[in-house]
């Protein structure tokens, strides 16, 4: 596609080969989604859409009131549904249960982590409380000697 070995493809290269927004469709987009039975095929199609008819990120943008970019917008919602259901269909029962024991793992360390940052924040106010001079119940002046 590129004009010599040492030029890197471009966008254009890629519109020439796809024939532009009028050479592929998002209709044959959508023929070809329906068709996908990989997350690599999915890709694919997400890559071809991106090239020809631009890119949309549906996560940080709301559906656009113009019907073009909508139908465009619609595609990308149904692609990456679609991609999710992909990628939960390939998974092997073994990658299930290792996923599940790194979500078991993950909450522990954050459940961890928050206990310790509520414990070094209240040791924290107990010696604010001293150095300004407010009144200490016991608990808390043991608090703010350990630090």
């Amino acid at each position: 596609m590129a004009r010599r070995a040492s030029q890197p493809v471009s966008r254009d290269d890629f519109l020439r080969e796809y024939g532009g927004p009028a050479g592929v469709t998002l209709g044959d987009l959508v023929t070809a989604l329906v068709l996908c039975r990989t997350v690599e095929e999915n890709r694919r199609v997400a890559f071809v859409a991106s090239v020809v008819h631009g890119f949309i990120d549906v996560h940080s943008m709301r559906r656009p009131a113009e019907p073009g970019r909508q139908a465009r917008y619609d595609f990308e919602v149904e692609l990456l549904r679609r991609r999710r259901a992909l990628v939960a269909a390939e998974r092997t029962p073994e990658e299930i249960e290792a996923a599940a024991v790194q979500r078991e793992v993950d909450a522990q360390r954050d459940a961890q982590a928050l206990a310790a940052r509520k414990k070094s924040d209240a040791r924290d106010r107990a010696v604010d409380r001293r150095n300004k001079g407010v009144y200490q119940p016991p608990w808390e002046r043991e608090l703010a000697d350990s630090a």
